[in-house]
């Protein structure tokens, strides 16, 4: 598992848990979405279990959670459908 971080075009910073195959041929690849309040962290125990299973997984924290950045003050609130932006 490595730490890592993706900077999107608004200037934000979203950190993420990524797992790798190492010499894997087009390995299946899960994009893991945590729930309100919560983070990417909290697939400590499934992570590890899909990852031996053969595949490559994305444990993102979204904007304002874990060690992702947060959006200023004066910035409008997020709604839930603005969070595709940082997932697509």
């Amino acid at each position: 598992m490595q730490e890592h971080y993706f900077h999107c075009s608004d200037g934000l910073k979203l950190g993420a848990q990524l797992y790798r195959l190492v010499n894997a041929t087009s390995p299946k690849k899960i994009l893991l979405l945590h729930g309100w309040l919560d983070n990417c962290r909290s697939f400590w125990k499934l992570a590890p279990q899909l990852h031996k299973q053969g595949y490559e997984l994305l444990a993102l924290d979204l904007p304002g959670h874990g060690t992702s950045g947060h959006r200023s003050q004066d910035s409008p609130n997020l709604v839930l459908s603005d969070y595709v932006y940082y997932v697509r």
